[in-house]
């Protein structure tokens, strides 16, 4: 395995989840090791080496097991993955794996971001992977070396513009419930660059979550 594995697994299997993986012949991995997806900062997850690192300058592949309520994400908003053994590491095959939408994972990344107890780097992690999530979902990121972060205007191109606009729509359009609309202004402003880093989106209206 050359690759990192993150699987969200309910709190009642994790420890099954953890067996499994540790019968399994993956070793634990060092409390030391480099977090590398938001996932990772969760106090309960657990960290197993799925093979050695490609340099000095790469982390081991690591398989991630985080409970699902970290996450918010609720089992009713998940979708079932077609099986297919061979595309997952071996704790997990032969497993039922599920999946949420794009606005489930966006309104989760939201509320983490709007946690008081969350810690700096962790919030850095988080804000990087929805941007992430909302840049390579809703805009061209094949240039993505070429691409300005910073909106701004008066460089906008009529194609940025419509861009913009259109990923803006689609997210006004998503089912969330009343008391979840904050959650939509929130990844527009991210999105139009009216939100900072070291803003949490749900202070900035008065929520403490």
């Amino acid at each position: 395995m050359t690759q990192d594995y993150t699987f969200l697994v309910p709190d009642h299997a994790l420890p099954n989840a953890t067996a499994a993986a540790t019968e399994s012949g993956l070793p634990v991995a060092d409390e030391g090791l480099r977090r590398g997806y938001s996932s990772e900062y969760c106090s309960n997850a657990r960290r197993f080496l799925l093979g050695d690192a490609i340099s000095e300058y790469h982390r081991p592949p690591v398989l991630v097991l985080a409970p699902l309520s970290w996450s918010g994400i609720s089992t009713r908003d998940l979708g079932r993955l077609p099986p297919t053994a061979e595309r997952y590491p071996t704790p997990v095959q032969g497993l039922n794996v599920y999946t949420a939408s794009l606005p489930v994972a966006c309104a989760a990344l939201v509320r983490i971001l709007s946690s008081k107890s969350l810690v700096w780097e962790c919030r850095i992690r988080i804000e990087s992977d929805l941007r992430s999530l909302l840049g390579y979902n809703f805009f061209d990121m094949s240039k993505e070396h070429e691409i300005n972060y910073e909106v701004d205007a008066n460089t906008m191109t009529p194609e940025d513009v419509e861009g913009l606009k259109a990923a803006v729509s689609t997210i006004k359009s998503w089912p969330y419930p009343a008391q979840d609309q904050w959650i939509k202004d929130a990844l527009e402003e991210m999105l139009t660059g009216e939100i900072s880093g070291n803003e949490r989106p749900a202070e900035r209206r008065g929520l403490w979550l």
